[in-house]
């Protein structure tokens, strides 16, 4: 199912998202997470469909300068999700070469272009063109209820230039972490409007458009590995 034939009548889906909604907020409370709950209104983007594909990337809030000075991505033409093509190997495709070959085909039929990241000075310790805090955790296998990564580090470089010979896209992040707080977005068709002081993941993804069943637990794991002075989820109602 291609983006503008999922997302063409989203109304029709509110009362599944509202619900998962409320199920993301019982779980973020459970392990004891400050939660707020709003409206879409001035939290979120309406994205772009039917006029080219839909890019999958990484809730790191850095994509906010990243959007500023490359002005080819468009961040209303973009679903966030932790990892962004990692993300998606990891929740439903596989960490091998022929996952990341399944979500080629995956991406090619759908009208996706997933997309990894980096940064410019290698934040979490490890090369530049590596250095996404989801593949770090992901690689040292932190993170429970995905599957394993099974491509050594010292691999990095041939999985990510056989990625993009694939079509995938690669990203250099500029700047630090400034991020305070998650939002999660449950309103159909729109996406976290960028700024540099939140991660951002679509929600509503989650078990319906991407099929990533565990996308909500695993953003909250990632979050309190990569920031533990993080305990605040904005979730976003449909």
């Amino acid at each position: 199912m291609t983006p503008d034939q999922f997302l063409q009548s989203p109304d029709a889906m509110n009362a599944v998202y509202r619900q998962m909604a409320r199920q993301a907020a019982e779980r973020f409370r459970h392990y004891g997470w400050k939660v707020v709950d709003v409206e879409q209104k001035g939290m979120v983007l309406p994205l772009v469909i039917g006029k080219g594909p839909l890019s999958v990337i990484c809730g790191d809030g850095r994509y906010a300068r990243y959007f500023q000075n490359h002005k080819e991505l468009n961040p209303q033409c973009t679903i966030s999700i932790f990892g962004g093509a990692y993300g998606a190997q990891a929740l439903r495709f596989g960490g091998t070469l022929e996952g990341l070959r399944t979500l080629a085909e995956y991406a090619n039929k759908n009208g996706l272009v997933f997309r990894t990241h980096g940064d410019e000075h290698g934040e979490h310790h490890e090369p530049a063109d590596f250095n996404c805090g989801f593949l770090g955790k992901w690689a040292e296998r932190k993170l429970r209820g995905v599957m394993p990564l099974e491509i050594p580090k010292q691999e990095f470089p041939d999985m990510l230039a056989h990625a993009q010979t694939l079509g995938f896209g690669h990203d250099i992040l500029p700047g630090v972490h400034e991020e305070r707080v998650l939002v999660l977005n449950f309103a159909p068709g729109t996406t976290v409007a960028p700024q540099a002081t939140r991660f951002r993941v679509d929600g509503w993804v989650a078990g319906s458009y991407l099929g990533l069943t565990n996308l909500v637990d695993v953003s909250r794991q990632t979050v309190e590995l990569l920031k533990k002075d993080v305990r605040a989820v904005t979730i976003v109602n449909p």
